[in-house]
Parts: structure tokens; sequence; C-alpha cells
């Protein structure tokens, strides 16, 4: 992932945070401005008009403070609508740099193809050596292990190919048979009648 998509990544998860702090608000405030117009209700304004008054300031300023609230909350929701919007983005001018790399993240290198050959070749040679194991074990005898014949050393195989290769040059060199005699190799059969 990228920088860019990175930073909207954190900043999603601090918003969040910060929506849920003000959701936590505005709903105590409700509940406690629910609780207030309840004990305003429950009791005779004209009896204590001083407790009246200091009721209705109360539910006042709560209002005032779920009114804050309310807003603080809905600008949260509206900062995460706005940062989806820039991850969409973000996550599109990754694709866009991908694309314009020229490299596809899925096609394996050749590097890749060459270790994961070795890797697989290295199990087929545990997963043999095992069944050996297991087959001397069932068998009852000990038998000896085949030890794969070693390769020839680099100068055995220059040698080796030197020697073809003076094979394959002595034969081209060697003068052709006369027209009229079929070539030692050919087949003795007639030739075949065509039309």
């Amino acid at each position: 992932m990228s920088d860019a998509t990175d930073a909207v990544r954190d900043a999603r998860i601090a918003n969040k945070q910060l929506a849920a702090k003000h959701l936590a608000r505005k709903q105590d405030l409700e509940a406690e401005l629910a609780k207030l117009r309840g004990q305003r209700d429950s009791f005779d304004a004209a009896a204590d008009p001083t407790l009246a008054a200091d009721f209705d300031a109360r539910i006042a300023d709560r209002t005032t403070q779920l009114q804050a609230a309310t807003y603080d909350y809905q600008q949260a929701l509206k900062e995460l609508g706005e940062l989806d919007r820039l991850a969409t983005k973000a996550l599109g001018l990754d694709a866009r740099v991908i694309a314009a790399s020229g490299t596809d993240p899925l096609i394996r290198s050749n590097e890749q193809i060459a270790l994961d050959n070795v890797r697989e070749r290295g199990a087929e040679l545990d997963a043999h050596g095992k069944l050996d194991q297991e087959l001397a074990e069932l068998d009852g005898s000990a038998a000896p292990k085949l030890a794969p014949t070693p390769k020839p050393s680099r100068e055995a195989a220059d040698a080796a190919a030197k020697a073809e290769f003076e094979a394959l040059r002595a034969r081209r060199q060697a003068p052709a048979p006369a027209s009229d005699d079929p070539p030692a190799d050919a087949p003795k059969s007639p030739p075949k009648k065509t039309l």
C-alpha cells in the first residue's frame, strides 16, 4: 500500500473514534435532557418559581450542548464520507502507478520461479528419502540407499562434449559415397512405385 492509502486509513480510524465520542456525548445529553424535562414536569412551577427557573436554565443549557454535539457528530460523519472518497481515489492511483510501472505484481519473476523449483526439488528429495527409509523398515532389511550418480566434473563434461563434436565433424568431412552406390545405412528394400 502507498503512503496516501495508509494516511487515509489512519485518518479514517481517528475520525471513527471521534464520531463515536460525539455520538456517545449526544446520547448522554439526550438522556440527561429527557430526565431534566421529566423532573421539571413532575413538580408545580407555581409553588417554587426559582426552582422552575433553575430547571429551565439547565434544560436550555443541555439543549444548546445537545445541538453542538449533534453538529459535531454530523461533521464527523461528513468527514468520514470524504475520507471514503479519498480512499477510493488513493486505491485508484495505486492501481495506476502499478499499471504505469509495467510490472504486474502477480507475475512471478524468473528468480522467483527458479527458487520455487529448487524448493520443490528439495521437497521431492526429502520425500524420496523418507520413502526409501520407510520401505527399508518395512522390508526389515537395511538396504543401502542408492546414491545419486555424481555429476561429472566440468573438465570431464568439456572433454565428453569435445569428443562428440569431433565425431560429428569427422562424419561430415568423410567423403560422400558415389551416387551409384547406396549409402551404407540405406534400407535394402526396393523403391516404391509411384504413378
